[in-house]
């Protein structure tokens, strides 16, 4: 009778002595392997063995797994040298079976200097030794080289097949980058793309932060205020530097742009939400002869607004739609623009601006 072998999953069944009717299954996790090479990176792979069993007889195992051949192109030949570079480590191990399930490792070392132009298949032959019976498991590994080619910047815009559909990370090294993200047809791993930058050229990146969600918070001031006219009052343009406050962005597209030099410059434009203590003076005619005629009066204030801000590397300019100033003492309620909307402009720094001057 001919039985059929199940390429991805390898059962070898052992028929023990008259003692009972267990069994001893033996499979590779992973019949057929698929990993990357990259340039001048040592590549290892974990090739995982399980072994089940049934009933409670303890079984001594031995196993012992070895590099059967090395398959690849015509184009490329594969000589003894680079040959040698392909190694196995704890190919060879003894242990006793004595729960019902156990995996054994072996690893597949490639040394960083192995040089790929194509693909490779690499075949592992990994005898299982029980008792005096020996039972093969075939093991294949398809080496590709990874995609760590130089491209110029318009080929790997150009070419769907190169360019990432999200960027996660930039390197920057002169006018080399690396450029870590998904690609369209693959969006659970982490792919990098190397890019090299020309005279004069730049490259962005645009990320979305409604998609990618990551707030921040910036310092603003909003030193410029324009209130509509109120009763007695025409409409009013202040100015002053006394309502620092944070700003939190919510919604936002942000721009990276990395230049051959290696420096990088980025753009956002963000919609968020700004709060701050603001101090405004008061007098008769701003609070309805509330006041005594001559007589002054600074208030607190809280002032919070709707923000749209433009930053340009953490230096932030603010356009503020409609903001309201909010008392919190009784001469401050009197005031005829308490809770009555206003405009604005402002301008910002982000915090971590002080993070990198200090680190300069």
């Amino acid at each position: 009778m001919k039985i059929k072998t199940n390429q991805s999953i390898i059962l070898i069944f052992f028929t023990l002595t008259n003692l009972c009717c267990a069994q001893v299954s033996v499979k590779s996790k992973q019949s057929v392997i698929i990993a990357e090479k990259w340039k001048d990176s040592e590549l290892t792979i974990p090739i995982e063995i399980e072994f089940k069993k049934s009933g409670t007889i303890r079984y001594k195992i031995s196993f012992d797994s070895t590099i059967k051949t090395v398959k690849v192109d015509e184009e490329q030949k594969l000589n003894l040298s680079q040959l040698s570079l392909i190694k196995i480590n704890k190919g060879a191990q003894d242990f006793v079976l004595e729960t019902n399930e156990i995996t054994k490792t072996f690893y597949l070392i490639i040394d960083k200097t192995f040089s790929l132009q194509s693909n490779n298949e690499i075949n592992i032959d990994t005898n299982i030794k029980l008792d005096s019976t020996t039972s093969t498991i075939p093991i294949k590994i398809i080496l590709k080289p990874a995609n760590d080619l130089t491209y110029t910047l318009t080929d790997y815009l150009n070419d769907n097949n190169l360019k990432l559909k999200y960027v996660s990370k930039v390197e920057s090294n002169n006018n080399i980058l690396n450029i870590y993200g998904t690609h369209r047809d693959n969006s659970n791993n982490i792919i990098k793309r190397q890019v090299a930058l020309k005279e004069n050229e730049v490259y962005g990146v645009v990320n979305v932060h409604a998609n990618f969600y990551k707030p921040s918070i910036s310092l603003i001031t909003v030193p410029f205020k324009i209130r509509p006219k109120q009763s007695n009052l025409n409409t009013v343009a202040s100015s002053g530097l006394t309502n620092v406050g944070l700003n939190i962005d919510f919604l936002g597209r942000k721009w990276d742009r990395y230049f051959i030099s290696g420096t990088k410059s980025q753009q956002k434009l963000a919609v968020g939400a700004w709060v701050a203590p603001a101090v405004e003076e008061l007098d008769s005619i701003s609070t309805n002869s509330y006041l005594k005629k001559d007589v002054k009066s600074k208030q607190l204030f809280i002032s919070t607004g709707l923000t749209i801000m433009y930053s340009y590397n953490n230096i932030n300019f603010v356009f503020v739609p409609i903001g309201f100033d909010f008392a919190t003492s009784n001469v401050g309620k009197e005031w005829v623009y308490n809770k009555k909307r206003w405009l604005g402009f402002g301008i910002g720094i982000d915090p971590k601006i002080f993070g990198s001057i200090a680190n300069k």
